[in-house]
């Protein structure tokens, strides 16, 4: 059941992709077919799995609105538009990330700190590095900060 709702929701996906596409073509002065859409959409998802950084997509999409002789600066236009269009939603979500994450990240911090080895070297350390003192000296880790430099033994070799 699941693995046919999976791929319901991918053949949703690749339908609304097209629509999409269209639209855009549609707004920048050109014409597009539903199939050509989806070919060229199916493309992009092609090439970005195979590049490093889903870097292929918009290239290949591009080809894609060539081949179904598209103007190139209509591409191009509906191109810029259609990825233009998903920057507000990764910045929703980026913001529901920092909104979940951000308010405690001290304090889960502080807890890993406490169960690993990091903090015996990052509270207990050499002084060297001043965030570690600082953040034992707030209480943040189980090690005491040292009171002085002077009073401090040399560190072992």
């Amino acid at each position: 059941m699941s693995h046919a709702l999976a791929l319901a929701l991918l053949a949703l996906d690749c339908a609304v992709r097209a629509w999409r596409i269209q639209l855009a073509i549609w707004t920048a002065g050109g014409r597009l077919g539903f199939r050509d859409a989806l070919r060229l959409n199916l493309y992009g998802e092609a090439a970005s799995t195979l590049t490093p950084n889903r870097l292929g997509g918009e290239p290949a999409r591009f080809l894609g609105l060539n081949e179904a002789r598209v103007r190139p600066v209509t591409s191009l236009v509906a191109i810029g538009v259609e990825v233009a269009a998903e920057w507000p939603v990764f910045m929703l979500v980026g913001a529901a990330l920092v909104a979940y994450y951000v308010p405690d990240w001290q304090t889960a911090a502080r807890h890993w700190l406490r169960r690993h080895r990091a903090s015996a070297t990052a509270c207990g350390g050499s002084g060297a590095w001043p965030w570690p003192t600082c953040v034992a000296r707030r209480g943040g880790c189980s090690a005491p900060a040292r009171s002085s430099p002077s009073s401090a033994s040399p560190p072992a070799p």
